[in-house]
């Protein structure tokens, strides 16, 4: 039985005059309520302000009592203008505390350029679901074209369990980005004037999910000096609030809907809502969906299906986007790429889902994965109950005597099943008598593929001689049974001419050097390989695809995808076949891991690449926003073949994969 935990977690909360969110948000009494940590020294790389503070290299410190203890990792400060800015060329002025909001703040890090990353935070009860602050962050820019280096802010929420459950505050040092103003200081150390980045007093915004209402929560501000232990990151904090006081965010906000989805099967709709960074604009396209499980990148829904001033929505198509036989738990992560036309630049935003558990429940049986051990049927346990269907009809052994038909239909809990309640050797008993039968399973996300088990001498086994591979992991199929062979050779004798269909699929692989004539259809399947040798010719106007799927027993041809049909790419070997393509540099070619793409156009720009098959199927796409002359794509993942390199939907270059 799928093993179900539940949590109780009862809060004796005192309402009234007694609730209460962020206590001391303003910094006006001394700050006791707050926790702080530093991490001191040794080189780092952070990606997105994607640190952990709970690392035990993060060690606790208690805040200075007096004020403006400038050198210290943090300080409680008064009004007054900050010195540093003052000291810089040209000079700045800003109050360390924010106009109008009191008379003490709170400084995190100093302006020592070491590779602190300095920590405050408050538990507390959350009566909102809304976080606004006010932070004036003052910054030095070393490494513009190393972000991971850079000095950092960031802000999250986490549950009592340590989860991240805000939508993602991360401000980095970048001068294209507009929310900066600079200014330079002297750095003695360096014997060198170096730039430094710094905002003003601006507002943030963050929320939290409604499930978390009235539950404990820990807010935390994090910020970082430089990667490399040479420059400085430090910034003021104000005016913190469980209200939605910042209705515009200098820097944005990007957030999706708290929503979750149980056994999708037609496409649905992912939600959420931003507000615009100062100086930007967004377009539909340059917003992705990425779909994650268990830590693994599952694919991407690319460009919002609606977006309005405030508000967008992706269209999510469950027999697209989670991959063949989906089953499990999966999660969403957001990117928006904001246009900066003042500096020509995006401006990256992410959300993390922030739903209560998964966000996305599919519990189908992935029957591949389903196992006998001794008599007994195991399965991934992925649902609360299970139906189980028995067949015998000679489907899974053909050419195996004859059996009495028999069918068992069972209902239960259990992820397990014990086969010595429908199989039998006693002949006439109505059971699964000595031969193949085939089972599925089905949750409240509908059934399984069909699978075949067979009993010989008393032990349960799989059809022996069809080249099912390892039977602790069988490959099951859907349809009625049939024969499937376990390699395939075409040659120049074997055409598929003019106005014909050839459906081939093999166990193994398919070696082919034959013709595929003009408004002919030639598909082809194979479980490990497909290889078009010397000799082998798709013509024009023809219908060609090949796919690594495992042998369907009995199928019928598939219906060809509308893009299969080959394009005219004429010109010897095809390496130059655009206009466009001849400012492009591809290599290495044949490749391996990776290839690398160069544009030597110094006026031209590619937005998107893409990486086709031979069948016109788009296997890679990679965006480029910000317009890179040179461009690295892992393509690592695609099996051995030919392939197209387009940009911006023209075809720039044939490339190989050995």
């Amino acid at each position: 039985m799928r093993n179900l935990y539940y949590c109780f977690l009862v809060l004796l909360l005192s309402l009234g005059a007694h609730a209460q969110c962020i206590v001391n948000g303003s910094f006006e009494t001394t700050p006791t309520q707050y926790s702080f940590t530093n991490r001191s020294s040794g080189l780092f790389q952070v990606t997105d302000c994607e640190v952990n503070t709970a690392d035990p290299v993060f060690n606790t410190f208690t805040l200075p009592t007096g004020l403006n203890q400038l050198t210290a990792d943090a300080s409680w400060v008064s009004s007054g203008n900050d010195s540093f800015l003052l000291a810089c060329n040209p000079s700045v002025t800003v109050n360390r505390v924010k106009p109008g909001s009191g008379s003490r703040a709170l400084r995190l890090n100093n302006f020592k350029p070491y590779s602190d990353i300095t920590t405050m935070s408050q538990t507390f009860t959350a009566t909102g679901t809304e976080i606004s602050f006010s932070y004036s962050l003052i910054i030095e820019n070393p490494h513009p074209d190393e972000m991971d280096r850079q000095p950092f802010f960031s802000v999250r929420v986490y549950d009592s369990a340590g989860n991240i459950i805000s939508n993602h505050f991360c401000l980095v040092a970048d001068p294209n980005n507009v929310i900066f103003d600079v200014t330079s200081w002297f750095n003695p150390d360096e014997n060198e004037n170096q730039e430094v980045l710094y905002t003003g007093w601006q507002c943030g915004l963050i929320t939290i999910p409604d499930e978390y209402l009235n539950q404990s929560v820990r807010l935390e501000f994090v910020i970082g000096d430089c990667g490399k232990n040479a420059h400085f990151g430090t910034v003021y904090i104000d005016d913190i609030s469980c209200t939605a006081a910042c209705t515009q965010p200098a820097f944005g906000y990007l957030a999706l809907d708290d929503a979750s989805f149980n056994c999708p099967k037609e496409p649905f709709q992912v939600c959420g809502s931003y507000i615009l960074p100062e100086g930007t604009t967004l377009t539909s396209n340059f917003m992705q969906l990425q779909i994650w499980k268990d830590g693994v990148y599952i694919g991407t829904v690319l460009g919002a299906s609606s977006l309005t001033s405030d508000k967008f929505c992706f269209t999510v198509d469950p027999a697209t986007h989670f991959g063949p036989s989906p089953s499990g738990e999966y999660e969403f992560k957001l990117i928006a790429y904001f246009y900066m036309s003042a500096t020509s630049y995006y401006l990256k935003l992410t959300d993390s889902s922030t739903s209560v558990g998964p966000d996305v429940t599919i519990g189908n049986v992935d029957i591949t994965g389903a196992y006998v051990q001794a008599s007994t049927l195991i399965w991934p346990d992925v649902a609360d109950v299970y139906e189980l269907e028995f067949f015998t009809d000679g489907s899974c052994c053909p050419e195996s005597p004859a059996t009495q038909p028999a069918y068992f239909h069972f209902t239960q809990t259990e992820n397990t099943f014990d086969l010595t309640q429908i199989a039998s050797t006693i002949p006439g008993g109505r059971a699964m008598v000595y031969g193949c039968f085939r089972y599925r399973i089905k949750t409240d996300c509908g059934w399984s593929a069909w699978c075949c088990i067979t009993m010989q001498n008393g032990h349960y086994e799989f059809p022996e001689g069809a080249n099912w591979g390892n039977p602790i992991a069988p490959d099951c199929y859907e349809g009625a049974a049939g024969s499937c062979l376990s390699t395939l050779t075409l040659t120049v004798s074997d055409p598929v001419v003019t106005n014909t269909l050839s459906y081939q699929q093999r166990d193994q692989w398919i070696k082919a050097s034959n013709r595929v004539e003009q408004d002919a259809i030639a598909i082809y399947q194979a479980g490990n390989f497909i290889e078009l040798q010397p000799g082998f010719n798709a013509q024009y106007t023809s219908v060609f695809q090949a796919s690594i799927e495992n042998c369907v027993y009995g199928a019928a041809a598939p219906q060809p995808k509308p893009q299969a049909k080959v394009q005219d790419l004429s010109g010897e070997d095809n390496k130059d076949v655009s206009k466009k393509g001849n400012s492009f540099m591809i290599y290495p070619n044949p490749f391996i891991d990776t290839i690398t793409i160069v544009d030597k156009n110094i006026f031209s720009s590619v937005n998107v690449f893409t990486v086709i098959d031979i069948t016109g199927k788009e296997v890679i796409r990679v965006n480029n926003p910000e317009g890179l002359k040179e461009h690295q794509i892992n393509v690592s993942s695609l099996n051995s073949g030919v392939y197209f390199v387009l940009g911006d939907g023209e075809t720039l270059q044939k490339i190989i994969k050995n």
